[in-house]
């Protein structure tokens, strides 16, 4: 599978990944309406899906870099295609629970296994590709809850949702696995010894550490946005969803620029202005200075966002060639560690002191990111690798 057809298919597994991921969010009134669930038990299938993806990005990364991404890869396609399977034909509670989590391990086949094989694949133009990649699970996230819309019109047709995206991951498994890919040269094999001393190595700790701010800042404004602009700012539901979209759409195109910047600047360098960019356009928008200013703050926000997460990835990828499924295992990990913390940290500040403070929380994120990445790039002249193509 060479050149451009490489390039297709890994796009159509982002592209999948990002509905799948993404479905459940706007499906689950529904599933709470036919399986009365309480507010509580609802939120606990996500907790349940993201102990999946931590246990597969971990365990699974590890696994991978031993036995080869290949068979992780199809491995975990085939869980999710059962979770999500699972939960669109059965009408249980433990099944529904099972699934969430199968789709957290799934999920994790494609963070800790695709995107680090197509970086390898890629080796020479790895933050270019990585970019691009992650590009298009943006487009499968813009799309997943239209998808969830068009499929679920009412009660218990919403598992048409979970059983058309299992079809579409089921046909990427069958295009995948059919396919030779590019054989390249994978190195020695990863002991697990490996992976201790990844977990003690100072360079991917600071990146986790990046990392796990910026999901946490991703998850935040996700879920904090629509709050603030109807209930700090007073604007009309619509502008608070269209504020929501257009940050979701700002990061995906962000990227393209980001990819093309990859190849004519030193990447710890990116990653920094990627920093500076989203502390200066953070602070206007959780300011509350006007409507217009702050749908255009988050819109420049998710611009400048939009590079962290490849070229993270792609530094810890380089920095480890040959356990690049390990490091990004634990980049996620520390990622979806954040994306479970800074939310939360928002509520709580926003619960004493109010939504407003506790937007705060945004920019001294982003002010944090900066600082580490100015120690990211004092690291390089001590470090044994330079990441710079």
């Amino acid at each position: 599978m060479e050149g451009w057809k490489s390039w297709i298919v890994f796009a159509i597994g982002f592209v999948i990944y990002g509905i799948a991921s993404t479905i459940s969010g706007p499906l689950l009134p529904l599933i709470r309406l036919d399986y009365h669930l309480s507010l509580s038990l609802a939120g606990s299938l996500f907790s349940v899906q993201f102990t999946g993806f931590i246990l597969s990005v971990l365990i699974g990364g590890v696994m991978a870099d031993i036995w080869g991404k290949r068979t992780f890869i199809i491995v975990g396609v085939l869980v999710l295609t059962c979770g999500l399977a699972l939960i669109g034909c059965f009408f249980n509670r433990w099944l529904l629970a099972t699934g969430f989590f199968m789709m957290g391990i799934g999920f994790g086949s494609f963070d800790a296994g695709l995107s680090p094989l197509f970086g390898d694949i890629n080796s020479a133009r790895r933050p270019f590709a990585l970019n691009l990649l992650h590009m298009f699970f943006g487009v499968g996230a813009l799309l997943g809850p239209f998808w969830a819309g068009h499929f679920a019109e009412g009660p218990g047709t919403w598992r048409r949702a979970y059983l058309m995206a299992a079809m579409c991951v089921l046909g990427f498994f069958i295009m995948f696995s059919s396919r030779p890919i590019l054989r390249y040269s994978q190195g020695r094999k990863a002991l697990f010894k490996h992976f201790t001393m990844l977990l003690t190595n100072k360079s991917l700790v600071l990146l986790a550490v990046i990392m796990g701010i910026y999901v946490g800042l991703e998850s935040g404004i996700n879920g904090w946005t629509f709050s603030f602009m109807t209930g700090v700012l007073r604007t009309t539901p619509r502008l608070g969803t269209l504020t929501v979209s257009l940050f979701w759409v700002s990061l995906t195109l962000g990227r393209l620029l980001v990819a093309y910047l990859s190849e004519r600047l030193n990447h710890r360098l990116l990653i920094l202005l990627c920093c500076l960019g989203s502390l200066l356009a953070s602070v206007p928008g959780v300011m509350g200075l006007g409507v217009h200013s702050t749908v255009i703050s988050f819109i420049a926000l998710g611009f400048f966002l939009s590079g962290v997460v490849p070229m993270v990835m792609a530094q810890g990828m380089s920095c480890f060639p040959h356990l690049t499924s390990s490091a990004a295992g634990i980049l996620m990990a520390a990622g979806s560690t954040g994306g479970a913390v800074v939310p939360w940290l928002i509520g709580i500040v926003a619960d004493i002191h109010g939504l407003r403070n506790g937007m705060a929380v945004i920019p001294l994120g982003c002010a944090l990111m900066v600082a580490l990445s100015l120690l990211n790039i004092q690291s390089l002249h001590s470090s044994n690798v330079d990441v710079r193509s």
